[in-house]
């Protein structure tokens, strides 16, 4: 069996000498970016690592259940990412990101690729054709998102997103992000074919998004007086909230 060892540990941006963060034609706070166009530019450029699967055992030979998970550190020693249990299999980034060829075909661009704790967490962002919904100055944008894990702790995940992930923070952020629409993906034998389901109501789900976008572009566009704007506000809040409503926006 494999004896692993952790060769250097990742810093506070979550980046070690193993991991790539690629950007679309902007610039991070790290300042550790590469430049990418393409899917395959992001496997290239770092992320087409496997992760391989090994036996464990005590110190004295006796086999336990749980398994070994590592890939090849740039000297090809085995550097280990986490500990799982027996049904565990991992989803190799070659496979994943090759799912979403289809949407680039289609139009939309890559925004961000990456790794961080030595390939621990992987992800990639995309943007699909007009996706901005524009609010007086403001605008939103929904980012399609592939968002994987090699060390058993997290379930992969695919669906929409609605920050930049750049680094550990902002993985973690958009994460947490109440507004983010997942399906998460356990890592078994089954987990391709469930991906490949996941991608199908991505595609339902952009639909919905553009009849969103419309639909709020035409309300950004349409004049409210004073007892429409009041009725508005009676239906989103409750009774006793709508003197103090008025209030702020009088104020």
């Amino acid at each position: 069996n494999i004896i692993m060892d952790i060769v250097e540990m990742p810093r506070t941006d979550g980046l070690n000498a193993l991991d790539n963060v690629l950007t679309n034609g902007f610039a991070t706070w790290h300042g550790k970016e590469k430049n990418f166009t393409s899917i395959e530019e992001a496997l290239v450029g770092g992320l087409d690592f496997p992760v391989m699967l090994e036996d464990c055992q005590t110190i004295t030979g006796r086999p336990i259940k749980t398994r070994s998970v590592y890939r090849l550190d740039n000297d090809n020693n085995p550097f280990d990412l986490g500990e799982v249990g027996p049904g565990y299999e991992p989803l190799q980034n070659r496979e994943t990101f090759e799912k979403f060829k289809a949407f680039e075909e289609a139009g939309c661009k890559v925004v961000s690729a990456g790794s961080i704790w030595g390939g621990r967490r992987v992800w990639l962002q995309m943007s699909f054709p007009d996706n901005q919904i524009q609010i007086g100055p403001d605008h939103t944008e929904a980012l399609i998102r592939l968002v994987n894990s090699h060390d058993g702790l997290l379930s992969a995940g695919v669906g929409y997103l609605y920050r930049v992930v750049v680094c550990r923070n902002t993985l973690r952020a958009a994460l947490g992000d109440t507004k983010a629409q997942l399906i998460k993906i356990r890592h078994t034998a089954a987990a391709p074919v469930t991906m490949d389901e996941a991608i199908k109501a991505i595609n339902l789900t952009t639909d919905q998004l553009v009849a969103t976008k419309e639909q709020m572009e035409i309300l950004t566009r349409t004049a409210m007086n004073g007892e429409e704007l009041k009725k508005l506000i009676k239906v989103t809040f409750s009774e006793a909230g709508l003197e103090k409503q008025m209030k702020d926006i009088a104020a």
